[in-house]
């Protein structure tokens, strides 16, 4: 699959179509991509598993749209796939109760949410929406979920591993 694409291509993005404007659409992505962070530093997951779900989650926007898939599924689902990908597997259920607490924290205004319950309907309704959106990503990125190319980091790597 192609991921470098034309500034008319990104100009002409899905959720462009669906009525977006360029500035709705950059702040959604840009808060979507701190809340993979923060969910992901929670979960104390490697540098790499970070930019490898940011990545997934660029690449399912570029051809899908915000208007479509909720974010924050989106970005459990990247995450959660992510961590498969780059070896450092993560229970499902801890990304999912994780992203809630920070999505609380993110809203503020001194209302937490609840904590999922283990087990209840809502809490096994948002797992399987993180599970059913992961297959969404995967489809739309062709399951090419090989990124190495495309990592800052990968030329140091190498460096860092022979000191």
């Amino acid at each position: 699959m192609k991921w470098l694409m034309s500034a008319a291509e990104l100009s002409n993005s899905p959720s462009r179509r669906d009525g977006m404007s360029f500035a709705e659409e950059k702040k959604a992505l840009r808060q979507t991509m701190w809340f993979v962070q923060e969910v992901a530093k929670e979960l104390k997951l490697p540098p790499v598993a970070v930019m490898t779900a940011q990545t997934f989650l660029n690449r399912f926007y570029a051809l899908q749209s915000f208007l479509k898939y909720d974010r924050f599924v989106a970005a459990q689902a990247c995450l959660f796939l992510a961590a498969k990908v780059e070896e450092s597997p993560t229970k499902l259920h801890k990304i999912v109760t994780t992203a809630r607490a920070v999505r609380g924290k993110d809203e503020g205004g001194g209302q937490q949410q609840a904590p999922f319950v283990a087990g209840s309907a809502g809490f096994e309704e948002a797992k399987n929406e993180v599970l059913s959106c992961e297959r969404a990503v995967l489809y739309t990125i062709g399951y090419d979920v090989d990124v190495t190319a495309m990592s800052p980091i990968s030329p140091f790597s190498d460096i860092i591993a022979r000191l």
